[in-house]
């Protein structure tokens, strides 16, 4: 049988420029066999699951208090965007299955190979700037967690190296959250799926903790009913067109925090062996847990704010209210979700991307560590 279209445009195109298609990345990035394809629908599920129980997830939700919007209004935009972008997901991940290849090899076929450099390398530099930030996250979480948790404030001053933004023990917990995500990479793309099913009952533990504490007073926070019931000022609400303008920014900002994964979520998708398991993986592993995860977001930030009088988004704001023992636990969670984060939508993605820039000189690995 003659082979598919995309993979029949790209060997046409190595003919042309006169190199063979290992030169242009295909030992990398070349089409998947279906034996090579271990993701089922639930291995999606389980991405999804660790990738909303993350600190950007919960900050995203309590955020939505600041837009004007009531609890229950908030959620109405989180299922709304969730929705949009679960589809969009799936639609945009069917050239994955369908080819076995990644984003960057099949912007080929509507942008030519130099025109998806371009493409794939706009892309990648996003990664980039979110990967930053999130190793940040996850350092700041367990310097938190354990200077709370293990009584060692002393952390906040030691070494100083570029006071008062940087000390040493800032500089050292970075450090071993980089080396840990190297660990991964080293590992090799095709057993990510092991991590995904470590950590999505870590995040869904975490999570339900956050809810606890937030809904029963025995546990240190606040009554349901006080945090349904918390409403904030109307300047925000006013300045984005009251209800209606600030449930649309609340949609919109949710399809946006999406935006890059859709993008390249055929990276990922080419693991799949049936279009079936992507779909179904989508459909299931985005809204339902996206929803809920923004729940405890604005559930958080509401017990706070009816404890002091302002809302936080901030997950490690809670750490000040949670017994010691939790709050290091909190942080390595916190850490290990973020892993999952960065290695599916900040690592495997732009590592494609920036090996699309060179195929027959760059590999995979050197991308990714990079």
């Amino acid at each position: 049988s003659s082979p598919p279209l995309v993979v029949s445009l790209l060997l046409n195109q190595a003919e042309t420029l006169a190199v063979t298609p290992l030169q242009m990345g295909l030992e990398d990035i070349a089409p998947l066999p279906h034996d090579e394809r271990p993701w089922r629908w639930h291995t999606f599920v389980a991405m999804w699951l660790a990738i909303a129980a993350n600190p950007a997830m919960y900050s995203f939700g309590g955020s939505l208090l600041g837009f004007g919007l009531s609890p229950l209004e908030g959620l109405v935009a989180v299922a709304i965007g969730s929705t949009i972008a679960s589809v969009a997901t799936a639609l945009n991940s069917a050239a994955g299955v369908k080819y076995g290849i990644p984003f960057p090899v099949y912007a080929r076929a509507s942008f030519g190979i130099e025109g998806a450099r371009f493409a794939a390398l706009s892309r990648g530099a996003v990664g980039v700037m979110w990967l930053s930030f999130q190793l940040w996250i996850s350092t700041d979480a367990i310097l938190h967690g354990f200077e709370r948790g293990a009584a060692a404030m002393w952390l906040q001053d030691w070494a100083p190296i570029v006071s008062p933004y940087l000390n040493g023990g800032q500089l050292l917990a970075f450090v071993l959250v980089a080396l840990l995500h190297i660990v991964c990479i080293a590992a090799g793309i095709k057993h990510f799926d092991t991590l995904t099913y470590l950590f999505a009952p870590v995040g869904i533990a975490l999570f339900g903790f956050i809810a606890s504490w937030a809904t029963l007073p025995s546990w240190g926070g606040v009554s349901w009913t006080e945090d349904l019931r918390v409403h904030t000022d109307g300047v925000h609400l006013k300045s984005l067109g009251g209800k209606w303008g600030a449930s649309i920014a609340g949609v919109n900002s949710l399809v946006s925090m999406y935006s890059t994964l859709m993008l390249n979520m055929a990276d990922l998708a080419r693991l799949a062996p049936t279009q079936k398991d992507q779909a179904l993986g989508m459909i299931l592993g985005i809204p339902l847990p996206c929803v809920l995860a923004c729940g405890v977001g604005i559930l958080g930030a509401a017990a706070i704010k009816v404890k002091t009088g302002e809302a936080s988004w901030l997950m490690t704001d809670l750490f000040q209210y949670w017994p010691a023992w939790a709050c290091v636990i909190g942080g390595l969670a916190v850490f290990g979700l973020n892993l999952v984060v960065n290695i599916s939508a900040n690592i495997i993605p732009p590592a494609n991307d920036f090996l699309n820039m060179c195929p027959g000189r760059f590999r995979w690995r050197w991308c990714a560590y990079g």
